[in-house]
């Protein structure tokens, strides 16, 4: 008995390990979407030559899309095997999950465009009101609003988000129409 008991003492069993993971991977998660979401404006528009794209727009969309399915499928083999991915080929979760899935290829198709013709920091504008969008719309179809703490933040990052880059674009190019994008999507959006 007292071999177990050093056994399981040598364990972290306190009911305390399990939340701190959890944050741990929660925190993990939430700097992951940030860098994701940071850098993929800034690649986008590094890849560009001449301010043009010189891949087909929606070729991205689809790689990302083909790399999701093979990447969860292989996440449901290895948490389920072939019954794991038998469930994930359901008719009842594709109509579900197949519709998410469209919609946001249509959003990302659509986001690719705009980063054909804009900058990475005039797109990093419309990634905010986006946010700001999507807080509205929890408000009015699910009735969900944010506190006020939540809408100060929200409005400020996007303030924030929108001088910088009327700042960055008023110092890359020459003369005063190139800030003029920033701020006056600023404004209608406000």
């Amino acid at each position: 008995m007292c071999k177990l008991e050093m056994e399981l003492t040598a364990v972290d069993c306190s009911p305390l390990s399990a939340p701190r993971k959890a944050a741990a991977l929660k925190g993990a998660l939430f700097l992951f979407f940030i860098l994701t979401r940071a850098l993929h404006p800034m690649l986008i528009d590094m890849s560009k030559v001449d301010g043009k794209m010189l891949y087909a727009k929606n070729a991205p969309v689809v790689m990302n899309k083909v790399l999701t399915v093979l990447l969860m499928n292989l996440v449901a083999f290895l948490g389920g095997g072939t019954q794991g991915v038998r469930q994930c080929w359901q008719p009842r979760c594709m109509a579900v999950f197949g519709l998410i899935g469209a919609i946001y290829a249509l959003g990302d198709f659509l986001e690719m465009l705009s980063m054909s013709k804009l900058s990475g920091g005039v797109y990093q504008v419309l990634l905010q009101t986006k946010l700001l969008n999507t807080a509205l719309l929890c408000w009015w179809l699910k009735g969900s609003g944010q506190t006020s703490l939540q809408w100060h933040v929200l409005l400020l990052m996007f303030v924030a988000t929108s001088c910088f880059v009327i700042v960055d674009e008023g110092s890359s190019a020459s003369g005063a129409a190139s800030g003029g994008l920033p701020l006056g999507a600023m404004l209608c959006v406000l």
